[in-house]
Formats: C-alpha cells, sequence, structure tokens
C-alpha cells in the first residue's frame, strides 16, 4: 500500500513541506511515483520520515542523516558503523540533558529563595550566582531530584547555605569550630513523597532483635523518647522484631508505647512479611490483617509507611501494589515501600502504586544501591532508607576481632565481620579517622555524612540499643562535608577494596535472615 504526500503528513503528522525538503535533500530512499509522476511513500518510507524526525529533534545534521541512510541502504555489513553512530548520539544528548537537569535545578533553587521571602521572610535574593550553585550541594544527583519533585527541604537548603558560609570562614591559627556540638540546631527534614521526616531516623529493631542480649524494656522506651527530644521523628520497626528472642510484635508494642504520646508527630515504619500458609489466600484481607495487628501493638489507626519487609517468588508485585493502594485510600497507610529489592522490581510495583521509599542495605561497605536504585529513585521521587548504614557497626570503628557475637546477635553472618575481614577492612576506618578528626566527630558520623552529602533522598536508619550510640549517630547531621572534603573523602574510599559482600536483592526464598534463623534455631 502506498500513500501521496498529504497522506504521509497525516500519517506521521509531519508537515508535508518538511517531507518535501527532505526529499530534496536525499534524505529518502528510492521513492515510487505513480503513472502520473506523482511521489508515493509505502509504510516503510513513512517509518523512515518518523526517524528522520526524531534525529532531527536531537540535533543530527542533514549531512549526518543521509549519510547514516546511505549506510543503511548497503545493508548488514555497515551495522557496527551505524551503532557507532547512535552511540554518539546517544552520548551528546545525554550530556545536554545533564546540563538542561542543572539549569532547571538552579531554576528550582531560585525558585524556593523567592518562596523563602515571600511566606517566611527569609531574604536571600543577593545570593551570587555562584552562592546558588554551591548550594546544590551534589550538581547533577540535585538536579535529577528537582525535576522529579524530590528536592531537598527547606530547612536543608537553609543549612546548606550556613554550612557554606561556615566553610568560608574557617579560622585561621585557632581551633576548629566543633560540628559536632553545635549548640541549639534542629535536625533537618527531608521528604518521603507527602511525609516529611528527620534526615536521620532511628532503627528500633535492636530493643528486641538481633544484636545479642536486649535491654530492659524501660531503658528502651526511655532511649526512643530521647531520640524524639533530639529532633529524630522518623522510627522504624517490623512485625518480626523480637520473634526469635521474645514473641513476633515485641518491637512494635515497645516503639508504641514510646512514642504514643507523641504520634501525631512522628512518622511510624513497620513491616511485614507473607507466612507460608498465606500465598493462596486473598491477597488484600493477608496484607489487611498484618496492618491492624501492627496498628494494634503501635497503638494507632494508621501507620505512615508500610513495608512488604521481603518479596515472595509466589506473589507478583504487582498484586501488592496493587493492594498497597487500596489501603493508601482507605487511610490505614500514608505511604508503602519495599525492601531488599532490584530496579526491576521496584519498577514494576511503582507503576501499579506510586512507591515512597525503598529500604536497602547501603553503606560504605555496601554499595550496590549506586548502580541502578538511586538513580531510578531520585528519577521517580522514591526516597532510600538504608539499613545498616553503618555496617552492622564496624564502620565506627567499635567492632574488632576480640569482639563476640552471642545470642541472636545477627553480626555473627555479616560478611564483612569475619575475623579476616575486619582486618582487611582496616584501611577503610584509617581513611574514616582522618575526616573524623578534622571534624571533631566520629568515624560512624564521618560515614552517615558521607551518604546525605552524597544523595538528597537518602535518608539512613541507623539502629543500636544503646542510648549515647543513638544519640551520637543522631548527631551525625550536624557534621558537614564541603564539596572537596567529600569529593576527597569519596575518591579515596573508590580505591579502597572492600572484603565481603551480601548484596541489596533478596526474597522469602533467599534472603540473609532466612539462613541465619535457621542457624540461630539449632
Amino acid at each position: 500500500m502506498t500513500y501521496t504526500i498529504i497522506e504521509a503528513e497525516h500519517k506521521s503528522g509531519i508537515p508535508s513541506r518538511k517531507i518535501r525538503f527532505w526529499l530534496d535533500k536525499g534524505l529518502f530512499p528510492s521513492i515510487y511515483k505513480d503513472k502520473n509522476g506523482v511521489r508515493l511513500f509505502s509504510a516503510y518510507d513513512i517509518d523512515w520520515l518518523c526517524w528522520i524526525n526524531l534525529y532531527r529533534e536531537l540535533g543530527m545534521s542533514i549531512k549526518e542523516i543521509k549519510y547514516y541512510k546511505d549506510l543503511c541502504e548497503k545493508g548488514d555489513e555497515t551495522l557496527k558503523e551505524r551503532l557507532k553512530i547512535i552511540q554518539a548520539q546517544k552520548k551528546k544528548n545525554l550530556a545536554q540533558l545533564a546540563k538542561a537537569q542543572e539549569n532547571i535545578a538552579m531554576l528550582e533553587y531560585k525558585e524556593q529563595l523567592y518562596t523563602d521571602l515571600i511566606e517566611n521572610g527569609v531574604d536571600y535574593r543577593h545570593s551570587s550566582f555562584s552562592e546558588c550553585k554551591k548550594a546544590m550541594k551534589i550538581g547533577a544527583m540535585a538536579s535529577l531530584a528537582s525535576l522529579s519533585g524530590f528536592a531537598l527541604s527547606a530547612c536543608d537548603s537553609k543549612e546548606s547555605k550556613k554550612d557554606s558560609t561556615q566553610d568560608s570562614q574557617s579560622t585561621s591559627g585557632s581551633e576548629k569550630t566543633p560540628q559536632n556540638h553545635l549548640q541549639g540546631e534542629k535536625m533537618s527534614r527531608r521528604k518521603m513523597r507527602s511525609l516529611e521526616v528527620s534526615a536521620i531516623g532511628m532503627g528500633c529493631m535492636g530493643f528486641s532483635h538481633g544484636y545479642g542480649q536486649t535491654p530492659p524494656k524501660e531503658y528502651s522506651i526511655e532511649a526512643i523518647r530521647k531520640a524524639y527530644e533530639f529532633g529524630c521523628n522518623f522510627f522504624d520497626t517490623a512485625e518480626s522484631y523480637g520473634k526469635e528472642m521474645f514473641y513476633a510484635g515485641h518491637n512494635e508494642e515497645i516503639v508504641g508505647e514510646a512514642l504514643e504520646s507523641v504520634r501525631k508527630e512522628a512518622v511510624l515504619a513497620t513491616k511485614f512479611h507473607f507466612g507460608e500458609n498465606e500465598i493462596k489466600q486473598p491477597l488484600y484481607e493477608v496484607i489487611k490483617s498484618h496492618l491492624e495487628a501492627s496498628m494494634q501493638r503501635l497503638r494507632t489507626d494508621y501507620i505512615d509507611l508500610y513495608y512488604l519487609h521481603r518479596t515472595n517468588d509466589l506473589i507478583p508485585i504487582e498484586s501488592v501494589a496493587e493492594a498497597m493502594g487500596r489501603l493508601i485510600k482507605e487511610g490505614l497507610i500514608r505511604e508503602w515501600g519495599l525492601s531488599q529489592v532490584s530496579a526491576q522490581t521496584l519498577d514494576k510495583a511503582h507503576k501499579v502504586t506510586p512507591v515512597g521509599a525503598v529500604q536497602n542495605l547501603y553503606s560504605m561497605l555496601e554499595r550496590d544501591c549506586e548502580k541502578e536504585i538511586f538513580l531510578y529513585c531520585l528519577a521517580n521521587g522514591i526516597a532510600v532508607v538504608p539499613f545498616s548504614p553503618i555496617a552492622s557497626g564496624f564502620l565506627s570503628g567499635k567492632v574488632t576481632t576480640q569482639t563476640k557475637f552471642e545470642g541472636d546477635d545477627v553480626r555473627k553472618f555479616v560478611p564483612q565481620l569475619s575475623k579476616e575481614n575486619i582486618v582487611a577492612n582496616q584501611p577503610i576506618l584509617d581513611l574514616l579517622e582522618i575526616y573524623a578528626k578534622d571534624k571533631n566527630a566520629t568515624k560512624a558520623q564521618i560515614s552517615l555524612a558521607w551518604m546525605l552529602h552524597k544523595y538528597p533522598n537518602v535518608i539512613p536508619i541507623p539502629g543500636s540499643k544503646n542510648k549515647e550510640r543513638i544519640l551520637e549517630n543522631l548527631g551525625a547531621f550536624k557534621v558537614r562535608l564541603s564539596d572537596k572534603e567529600f569529593n576527597d573523602l569519596e575518591n579515596a574510599l573508590n580505591k579502597l577494596q572492600v572484603y565481603g559482600h551480601r548484596g541489596h536483592i533478596e526474597s522469602e526464598q533467599n534472603s540473609f535472615g532466612k539462613q541465619w534463623s535457621k542457624d540461630f534455631q539449632k
């Protein structure tokens, strides 16, 4: 079947004047003509016409497109050369996109300055262009986050400005201000879709499970309340925490009692697993029954962030996402999330019901998430909530070859914490020590400050059963790395080999916890 040039215009949506121009420039293979000499277009020609239009929009010249067309006509022997042309054009367009993203992020930042002036009376109008650029902290990452509607909160923006001023006023001949002890400073907030949470949250698992002997209930409740008073409003638990040492739901009960009086101000995250006998039951009813039990233990009538603790290979993630969407509409949960998942699984779920957060393993010793997870989440407005951000305590420097892991302590099975790997990973601690001394901070705080600087959507949840360690970890938000300090640390870190690896992709059928649980029951 063939078409006239007017019909080709209607089919492709490309004006006939453009088509005639491209014909005259020789961008088409031989064109059919009827007996009256009228040019006719085949379905292939119209398809090629659409490609020409795309190539032109991407910036390819007439000369380049004609050369590419000539290569196509020569057949498969030119495939490699054609591939090189497409790859070169893609590289050029990606560079243009990155620049556009950076420029749009600058406009977004300027927009925030005006918003602060109008709504809060904060006058930043005299900020220079270079100051605005510096305030964008991590360039392309912040630009991408801004494009997806996932910018830093106003608190973070103001602190960036304060930090740049502090860096420029570094004292000479006198001791630096200990950033770890800045007085009267409130913890900044970060976005988690509809939620606003403290830049560092608190993992509560250790009060019931995972680190050997647990502290008394009263001590645990006081520790959680102290964290809240410090400025942390984001608390993470799960229905399964406590089932080995006590019973399922033990940790949720502690968290619920500790935060009952400030429930409306606190952001609660909990998680559920599918039981083996629940796989063939109605999915929505199963999830809702888990949710209702958690709400009762947490002394609340809604959950802010509800995770599927591990995906199940026998249950389509799209079906889980659909059920979570219903729970959001009913007001029983505000956001939902996934844990230990790949970007591919996340994408399937996100297309059904937008995901609020991904809780994956991430630290200086476990960086797989940098390959795909962070890029996908930045582009789609999803928060990344790293568990074990201090690498199960290793990055604090307090775990040594003499440390004994007893009872249900999961660190017995953490790959990086075997005796040989503790020794082999010592250069990473040595690197942290350099920055810790310079910043008057701890090594754990530097490791947290590193990821907070690196990604605007990261919200780490370090866990501990020790009150002092909890407050120390939360205090990492006060430790500021300048761009130069961050880049130097990042470059040095990239040169060091990490010994031991767990990874961030697990399921009910293939999980670190399952291996640990079997061993604990022996």
